[in-house]
C-alpha cells in the first residue's frame, strides 16, 4: 500500500481499536479496585506503598529466587529442545 492509498474502512479500524483500548482500561480499572479492598480500601495511588508495608521481605526475595532459577531451567530445557529436534530433522 503507498502512502496516497487508503484503506477501505478507516473508522472501523480507528474504531476497533479504540473498543480494544477501552477494554484494557476497563480491565485495569477492575483490577486497581480489587487491588485497593484488599489492601484495606487504600487509595489507587497507595497501592504500591501498601503492597510493600504488607510484604515480607524475605518471601520476596525467595520468590526472586526461585523466579531465576525457574529461568535457569527454561533456558537448559530450550537448548535441549533446539538439540533434539535438530537430531530429528536429521534424521
Amino acid at each position: 500500500m503507498s502512502s496516497f492509498e487508503l484503506p477501505e474502512t478507516p473508522f472501523k479500524r480507528v474504531q476497533e481499536v479504540l473498543t480494544n483500548l477501552k477494554i484494557q482500561y476497563w480491565r485495569l480499572e477492575h483490577i486497581t479496585h480489587g487491588v485497593s479492598r484488599v489492601l484495606g480500601n487504600c487509595g489507587p495511588g497507595n497501592i504500591l506503598w501498601e503492597y510493600t508495608k504488607k510484604t515480607d521481605r524475605s518471601k520476596v526475595d525467595a520468590m526472586e529466587m526461585e523466579k531465576a532459577q525457574l529461568a535457569a531451567q527454561v533456558a537448559t530445557m530450550t537448548q535441549e529442545l533446539a538439540r533434539e529436534s535438530e537430531e530429528i530433522r536429521r534424521y
